[in-house]
């Protein structure tokens, strides 16, 4: 049996990811996204099937994972699976800067656990 590979990605799009820092031309949001697709795309390119990714976004608007109160403004995005094109083309409509200050990245790395958790029962 292959080896089934799983990779969460969070990313914060907080409103202060809209600013540019270091002299950038692009916004911190567009620089650290720059290194997602990337591996996104890296994994898509492979075509395996048992390489599956999910994306969590930070310091969202909305509250969208399942573990409730004291894990505001995490948003689950896609969940494990495989990535294809219409997914990636999803992600890129939904990844934009927030309005959002609050929100917590361990609380973020905390869904992320509980999502590669949930994924592996059902292998």
């Amino acid at each position: 049996m292959a080896q089934k590979e799983a990779t969460v990605y969070i990313v914060d799009v907080g409103s202060t990811m809209g600013e540019r820092s270091h002299g950038r031309k692009e916004t911190n949001l567009e620089f650290a996204l720059e290194y997602v697709w990337d591996k996104i795309m890296s994994t898509v390119a492979t075509g395996r099937k048992t390489a599956m990714a999910g994306v969590v976004a930070v310091r969202t608007d909305e509250t969208l994972n399942s573990l409730g109160e004291g894990y505001e403004h995490i948003s689950i995005l896609h969940n494990i699976a495989q990535v294809q094109m219409p997914q990636i083309r999803k992600l890129q409509r939904e990844l934009v800067v927030s309005n959002t200050y609050g929100g917590d990245i361990v609380s973020a790395m905390v869904v992320a656990i509980q999502m590669i958790t949930e994924t592996c029962k059902k292998l």
